[in-house]
């Protein structure tokens, strides 16, 4: 063993029990083989390589004695060809210049707060297994030293290869919801080394994640009109999803939303007397939005635009966003408000405590509620429809709400101190609802009677709703026949120009 390794062990020595008796941090990850791809791709091709499961303070998270004893353990043969650390022994020149590089890593952390350390490369085969591999053997021979070992190269594993290990239930098999995390966790050879095995290979990674939501979402053909027919939809109106455009800078997202936008429209184009359009908007550059809005209108025939929640930290009533909704009432088409996830201070005050046993409470049951209705209440108050009266704004679910506390609101605002204005004038005026993922009789029947049936347009919510529900629905709705077609489909042919 070199003098420098010596040294560099001595000084690691020294650090780990200044740690230990400070209470700081020593984590460490490293990352094996990784594949160039698309970044969603990337993103799920990297082996890692965790140092250190700590004991938690907190007894509601599982202790690594536990991990160890729901893990699954099948008999490791590791393969000396490919390990440093068998075969021929811990002293040889390998294995020296591993636990050189382990004390060096180490060395690193106690100057920088080192998070993280990749070993990659965008060819195959150059040697990241081999170093993941050896670097975690090198590792778990330090007292009090724990790897979780991950290989995410999902197309070719190989890691398992190395340890003489399955290759599966693996990563893989975990995101596609075939095995649990423990099942997935292997445990073979020394209690400080785990690992997870590729799994049963993929071509397409991200794939593993498209559950049959997503499947839809990203349909723009057969199965989306196969089950528009099955319920007897005629037309769907597609859109973005949340945020859209509006977290990305303008340099990058004009060009992009009308690379998108063009998408859209081709896919709209291979089913014309199906499929319609809106909009996505670069916000970040509002008079460029505006001319994208123009040109979706104009030479593509979009039906209007739609925005999520907030954009770039502000709300959407912002005057900056002004001109957006000048063009609009220029062209008479509709802003359609669609929820976005709540600012992350307000997901943190509002909801933290729950988020773990009811995910949704953040999200549709009420999060998304209160971010929407909230942006709607301050394009009210914000005058927006007092330079622009001719504004029009569609809100999903319902109205948000706010059909139901359309009294209460005006009232309120009615009171002495108040700027002058009416609520429900504007409210009323310049707003339309529609039924997505809120198939409810009494909410429907308080909407009508608050808005008026002229304002309120049949929609789904699909693919987070289903079609069948939405069309049986309707059959049940206590509205007369001209009602119904108002509701089905005469709004909807008025207000976006069908």
């Amino acid at each position: 063993m070199s003098r420098i390794h010596e040294a560099l062990k001595k000084a690691a020595e020294e650090r780990s029990s200044r740690l230990a008796t400070e209470g700081s941090p020593n984590f460490a990850d490293v990352a094996g083989d990784v594949t160039r791809s698309s970044l969603a791709d990337q993103q799920l091709t990297r082996p890692q390589l965790h140092t250190e499961l700590r004991k938690s303070a907190d007894p509601g998270r599982l202790q690594f004695e536990d991990l160890i004893k729901k893990c699954a353990h099948p008999k490791w043969k590791i393969d000396p060809r490919s390990s440093v650390f068998h075969g021929a022994g811990d002293h040889n020149v390998g294995a020296e210049r591993f636990r050189t590089l382990r004390s060096r890593l180490y060395q690193i952390a106690g100057v920088q707060p080192l998070k993280k350390i990749l070993v990659t490369s965008s060819l195959p085969a150059e040697g990241k297994t081999f170093v993941a591999s050896n670097l975690a053997n090198s590792i778990i021979r330090q007292n009090d030293r724990r790897v979780l070992l991950i290989d995410a190269d999902l197309r070719a594993s190989r890691l398992h290869q190395t340890l003489g290990a399955p290759i599966g239930p693996g990563l893989s098999d975990y995101l596609r919801g075939d095995a649990d995390e423990f099942a997935v966790i292997q445990n073979g050879l020394d209690n400080n080394l785990c690992f997870i095995a590729g799994g049963s290979s993929v071509s397409n990674p991200s794939e593993l994640l498209l559950g049959e939501r997503m499947k839809r979402l990203l349909d723009l053909g057969a199965l989306r009109i196969k089950e528009m027919d099955e319920a007897g939809i005629d037309i769907q109106v597609l859109s973005h999803g949340a945020p859209a455009a509006q977290k990305i800078p303008a340099d990058v997202a004009v060009p992009l939303t009308r690379k998108v936008n063009d998408r859209l429209h081709e896919a709209i184009a291979a089913y014309p007397t199906r499929l319609a359009a809106f909009a996505s908007l670069p916000t970040d550059d509002p008079a460029a939005a505006a001319d994208e809005l123009e040109r979706c209108v104009t030479k593509l025939g979009f039906k209007g635009a739609m925005l999520h929640g907030m954009a770039h930290g502000k709300f959407l009533d912002d005057k900056r966003f002004w001109p957006i909704y000048a063009r609009a009432e220029k062209l008479d088409v509709p802003i359609y408000l669609h929820p976005s996830l709540p600012n992350a201070a307000v997901t943190d005050a509002y909801y933290a405590d729950y988020i773990k046993e009811f995910p949704m409470v953040v999200r549709p049951a009420w999060g998304y509620t209160v971010e929407t209705a909230t942006t709607a209440i301050r394009m009210v108050l914000s005058g927006v429809f007092d330079a622009h009266p001719r504004l029009k704004v569609i809100l999903g679910h319902l109205g948000e709400t706010l059909p139901f506390l359309v009294w209460r609101i005006d009232h309120a605002l009615a009171r002495p101190g108040q700027k002058a204005l009416s609520f429900r004038d504007v409210f009323c005026g310049n707003f339309y609802i529609t039924t997505s993922g809120n198939f409810s009789n009494p909410a429907l029947l308080c909407s009508v009677m608050e808005m008026g049936i002229d304002r309120v347009l049949f929609a789904v919510d699909w693919p987070f709703v289903d079609n069948m529900p939405a069309t049986q629905w309707i059959d049940t709705v206590p509205l007369c026949d001209e009602d119904k077609v108002k509701l089905l489909s005469g709004n909807a042919r008025r207000i976006l120009h069908m």
